[in-house]
């Protein structure tokens, strides 16, 4: 797709903090689809939340407690 979006889990999925390559116990959500993007926030494992979009390696995302917006790197999480 010309657009980048993925063909992952899909808009509105639930999916989890997991414990993939590199996880620590903690991932950073970030303003942008980019590990030099500033992280805004860090999610402990097990976190839920929701998918917005799918661009390339990253999931655009919502933490449903707090309504916070962000984005996580796909190998970061896992689906509910």
């Amino acid at each position: 797709m010309g657009d980048g979006v993925g063909t992952g889990v899909g808009v509105g999925v639930g999916v989890s903090v997991g414990s993939g390559e590199g996880v620590s116990g903690w991932v950073n959500l970030r303003w942008a689809p980019s590990t030099e993007a500033e992280r805004i926030a860090t999610c402990p494992q097990g976190k839920e939340l929701t998918v917005l979009a799918e661009l390339k390696n990253w999931y655009q995302v919502e933490d449903p407690a707090t309504g916070m917006i962000g984005f996580i790197k796909r190998t970061f999480v896992s689906v509910k």
